[in-house]
């Protein structure tokens, strides 16, 4: 897709531009670069745009993909197909929030580690995971 501009005289004015600035005008907009820097800390990189879109994914979304039994909690009953897509989200955004904010090195802080709340936030973060590979073409509207 090519950025067509319609301005008068344009094709006048254009060729006195500076370089950059109609290599700008002219780009493909859909295209997304990429720096070295980007890739170093990749599972954080993605879980800063993760997060925001999730949050207002879950804010905007008007309906509810089939959830699979096995992933239904214990506390909603299986009719509500709603609730148990707002959990699933819940679990994603959880995920990629430890990931984002490197929260699971948190419990080692303190130089005394809850063992066991370490690795129920862990579980819950894969469990997070495994639920946005599972229903990953689920995230539409």
């Amino acid at each position: 897709m090519k950025v067509r501009l319609k301005v008068k005289g344009y094709r006048r004015w254009h060729r006195f531009l500076p370089e950059k600035l109609r290599e700008w005008l002219c780009q493909d907009k859909d295209k997304i670069v990429i720096h070295d820097s980007d890739t170093w800390n990749v599972d954080v990189q993605l879980a800063k745009i993760i997060v925001p879109m999730l949050e207002r994914y879950r804010e905007l979304a008007n309906g509810s993909p089939h959830i699979y039994e096995e992933d239904y909690p214990e506390h909603i009953e299986k009719e509500n197909i709603h609730e148990a897509w707002d959990y699933v989200l819940d679990e994603m955004i959880f995920a990629f929030k430890t990931i984002r904010d490197d929260s699971l090195d948190d419990f080692f802080e303190t130089g005394e580690v809850d063992r066991e709340a370490y690795e129920a936030a862990k579980k819950r973060m894969f469990r997070g995971l495994e639920f946005f590979g599972k229903y990953y073409l689920g995230l539409w509207w």
